[in-house]
């Protein structure tokens, strides 16, 4: 199993921290110096395995003083799946959740598959160790120290030695052979005393015995004398009752008679008389108020018939309003007409003056028929834009002429004052040339006079420069001439182009002057006009289709408002024969129906209101019927019920089911009466005293009479048996022989009892010894064996032999000589080393289903750097099978590792 990453939410120092380890890397090196936060990791870490630290424990919970959320996440990675273990504060050691990589949950199980019942002693005892587990021994003895080398080297070996020092403790204070103070001890004494007791009590035993048996049957008589007082006592109770219970009887017997009399009260219904009168009294209103609807009915159609109004009026009202809404806008048409009357003028007098412009062969048909679209615009704008660019063109190259024309003249000038130039300097240079030739040939002669070289080398130094004066100067003057009439024939080539240049232009531009002239023949435009002038020409020919186009929506919208005004003067008029009004066209006739459609509205309304009201007075005088039938309907099914036909038969059966009912419910009361009074399984009372022909009074006394008899009895019992009891205890001697039973038996029973608990605590140690002899005798040789080769490898060979420890001795180191040692005769990094070699071998050698993380802090406090390297050697060899991660905060101890295998703590310096 490996670690992928550590989540912390918040846990100690650490707030929404993330360390994440390399993949690839089995060893991880965790560097952080003094409060950088490694402790808490190794917390957190054994937090999340296995449950936060309850709050009555000592260790520390690492809660977040901030407030930040308590807990955090690990992943780690195993042979088939990646898994995710997340605890955060909940119950005492948090809320659990595990989950695989896509997410779905787990159930605790598979945590505990993982570390195989580990839980965190065990864990921290195998894997998670430090400096700190020889600190804690550093001050014992030799044999202290060997036992905690052996409780170190065994699975949770210091458990199972303080629990086998309790359970010895413990079975010494129960029992021992020879003791007196142990509590099993004490009571096998206390039974020995008990039972010679007991012996002395044979000899009595036979009169004992029969005394014994005398007072048991007193104890019977007396159980049977109380019964029969008990039962007889019963019976006085009884017979006293019925006495109570007799006159209510005898009337109960009275009121059945009287009732089996009464005839012809059934079938009646239940207050049938009350009923009756019920619906009587409510059937009386009713009538009274359907009467006076009828009257308010027939007053409300008299009136209906005395309302006329005209429905054919009525039926104009829409559209006598349509009408008065259209007032407005005929009013408003009108002016509108005179409106667009005015535009008309006006576009007509703007359409004549652009055509005054174009010219006289130009008029409004014409101006339709002229295309005057985008491509046409843009058409004319690519000849104009041509003429004129050829125009523009035509001034360039007029300059251009001139300037080529002026370069070339003032070339041809430049050659010729260089030619003459050359002539002239030709006899000032032979001059020249000869004195110095004169000069080289008196040098000659001074080196033959006076045999010295001086004159000889001037001489030839000024011939040389005389030769490199006449070349340069030659040389310059001719390449001046040549660079001249290279630039004349430049000029002379320039001077041709432009020449054929304006050659070519004159052809371009007379084109461009038909083609223009053509464009506008074809689309009517003016053409006597000058190409400057024909876009604003195009221009008044847009402006002047779109006054035509406008004139035209003009005269429409006159038109249809003149039809619109038309037809609204003629629905007038038709209105005013409708209303027979004796007046013209007016809109004030509008007003006039309108207030005579109103006044017939309200006769109409009127009859309405008062149609409406009759219907209501219909509709109540029908629920009234309803009512009235419905309450005639139910005094029938009274009748019915009684199975009578009228009233006064009706009242007779009432009358006499009245009767019926009193003398039932008087029955009923007794009834009552005697359930209340009787108890379970008294009912039987009631035949009795029926049927029973007894004066209760007399049975009483004789009863009574026969209680006291049996009381005289019973006491003379309890006297003999007193006397008996006496007699018992003087032969008993102050100690009862069942107490000293007795009290043999819970003596027993005890030592029985704390017998077993000493078994029970026997059984335990036999098994701690029967498994420290399974550690010794098959687990340790082969943690010793792992031990022993790591201990060897570690200290190079010195020590190649480690003997395992006995319960008498601890560990024996032997070295390469043969000389043994105890650990506490070793040095301090020496055993250091044998306490790394037993923990790793633990490691190593315990079963698990996949090899667990190793946590390492600071072991290697006291090594030398070449133990150190030979440590960190037998680590990176055990990270092969198992994840490691090791805490430092020593800078020597990181430099031995690779960066890959480095995590910088925050806080921690370099």
């Amino acid at each position: 199993m490996k670690i992928r990453t550590i989540h912390i939410y918040g846990f100690g120092q650490f707030e929404n921290k993330m360390f994440q380890l390399q993949p690839t890397k089995s060893l991880h090196v965790l560097f952080g110096h003094n409060e950088a936060g490694k402790s808490t990791i190794t917390a957190f870490i054994l937090a999340i395995f296995f449950g936060f630290p309850a709050r009555n424990q000592t260790e520390n919970r690492y809660e977040p003083k901030t407030g930040a959320k308590y807990g955090g996440k690990v992943t780690v990675e195993t042979a088939d799946k990646v898994i995710t273990i997340e605890r955060v504060k909940g119950r005492s050691t948090g809320e659990l959740l595990i989950f695989n990589e896509d997410g779905t949950v787990c159930e605790e199980d598979e945590r505990e598959a993982l570390f195989k019942g580990l839980d965190r002693a065990l864990y921290q005892s195998i894997f998670s160790f430090g400096f700190k587990g020889l600190q804690a021994i550093e001050n014992v003895t030799s044999t202290e120290l060997s036992h905690y080398l052996f409780t170190a080297g065994t699975t949770g070996g210091q458990a199972l030695f303080e629990m086998e020092k309790k359970l010895t403790k413990k079975l010494d204070e129960l029992y021992k052979p020879s003791g007196r103070k142990p509590l099993l001890n004490e009571k096998l004494a206390e039974l020995e005393c008990v039972r010679n007791e007991l012996k002395k009590w044979e000899g009595k035993v036979e009169l004992y015995n029969k005394y014994v048996q005398e007072q048991e049957r007193l104890k019977v008589r007396l159980n049977e004398m109380g019964e029969k007082i008990t039962q007889l006592q019963s019976l006085v109770k009884e017979y006293e009752k019925k006495q109570m219970l007799e006159p209510h009887i005898t009337e109960r017997k009275k009121w059945q008679i009287q009732l089996s009399q009464i005839s012809d009260f059934e079938p009646f219904p239940v207050n049938g008389l009350e009923r009756l009168a019920q619906l009587q009294t409510e059937m009386r209103p009713l009538k009274g108020q359907a009467l006076s609807l009828s009257q308010k009915i027939s007053d409300l159609q008299k009136e209906m018939d005395a309302t006329n109004y005209k429905e054919d009026s009525i039926a104009q009202e829409v559209k006598v309003r349509s009408l008065k809404e259209k007032q407005k806008v005929y009013e408003m048409q009108e002016i509108e007409k005179e409106k667009i009357s005015l535009s008309l003028t006006y576009e007509q007098e703007e359409i004549n003056v652009i055509i005054g412009k174009l010219g006289s062969g130009y008029n409004e048909e014409i101006i339709n028929e002229i295309d005057i679209s985008l491509t046409i615009k843009e058409q004319l704008k690519n000849l104009i834009t041509k003429v004129e660019r050829l125009n523009n063109q035509q001034t360039f190259l007029d300059e251009q002429f001139n300037k080529a024309k002026a370069e070339l003249e003032q070339a041809e000038a430049a050659l010729q004052k260089l030619k003459k130039e050359k002539q002239k300097n030709k006899k000032p240079m032979l001059a020249v040339i000869l004195s110095l030739l004169a000069t080289f040939a008196g040098g000659i002669i001074l080196w033959v006079l006076s045999e010295s070289i001086y004159p000889l080398v001037i001489s030839v130094i000024i011939l040389l420069g005389l030769s490199l004066y006449k070349f340069t100067f030659k040389n310059a003057k001719n390449q001046q001439i040549e660079k001249e009439q290279v630039l004349l024939k430049q000029k002379e080539k320039i001077f041709d182009d432009i020449v054929k240049q304006y050659e070519s232009w004159e052809q371009e531009f007379h084109q461009a002057e038909q083609e223009l002239a053509a464009f506008c023949c074809k689309h009517k435009f003016p053409n006597e006009l000058p190409a400057t002038l024909l876009m604003s020409a195009f221009e008044w020919l847009e402006e002047l289709k779109k006054r035509i186009r406008t004139k035209s929506h003009l005269l429409l919208e006159r038109e249809r408002l003149e039809k619109e005004v038309t037809i609204f003067t003629a629905d007038v008029k038709e209105l005013i024969e409708i209303f027979n009004l004796q007046t013209e066209f007016s809109l004030l006739a509008l007003d006039k129906i309108i207030d005579i459609i109103e006044k017939e509205k309200e006769k109409k309304y009127r009859v309405y209101q008062l149609n409406e009201k009759g219907k209501e007075y219909h509709d109540e005088l029908t629920a009234l019927e309803q009512q009235m039938q419905y309450l005639e309907t139910e005094i029938k099914v009274l009748f019915s019920s009684a199975n009578v036909e009228d009233e006064d038969s009706f009242r007779q059966k009432g009358k006499a089911n009245e009767e019926y009912s009193a003398v039932k419910a008087k029955l009923q009361a007794i009834e009552s009466y005697l359930q209340s009074v009787l108890k379970a399984g008294e009912e039987r009372y009631i035949d009795e005293i029926a049927n029973e022909n007894i004066h209760y009074e007399q049975i009483i006394d004789k009863t009574t009479e026969a209680i006291t008899n049996a009381d005289s009895e019973r006491k003379q019992l309890q006297v003999r048996l007193a006397d008996i009891s006496v007699e018992i205890k003087n032969l008993e001697e102050g100690t009862a022989y069942s107490d000293l039973v007795h009290r043999y038996e819970v003596l027993k029973d005890e030592f029985q009892r704390e017998a077993g608990e000493w078994a029970v605590y026997k059984v335990a140690k036999d098994l701690i010894d029967r498994t420290k002899d399974y550690y010794r005798m098959v687990r340790l040789p082969q943690v010793i064996q792992t031990a022993q080769t790591y201990f060897s490898f570690l200290t190079f060979d010195k020590y190649p032999l480690l003997n395992a420890p006995t319960e008498d001795s601890g560990f024996i180191v032997e070295r390469h000589d043969g000389i043994r040692f105890t650990p506490n005769e070793l040095s301090q990094a020496t055993t250091e080393q044998l306490y790394l070699s037993l923990r790793l071998s633990l490691a190593r050698n315990f079963r698990s289903i996949t090899p667990l993380p190793i946590i390492i802090d600071d072991s290697f406090v006291n090594f030398d750097k070449e133990r150190t390297k030979r440590a960190l050697e037998l680590i990176r060899e055990i990270a092969k099978d198992h994840q490691i991660l090791f805490f430092t905060c020593h800078q020597h101890i990181v430099e031995l590792f690779d960066e890959a295998e480095m995590i910088k703590l925050e806080g921690s310096r370099g």
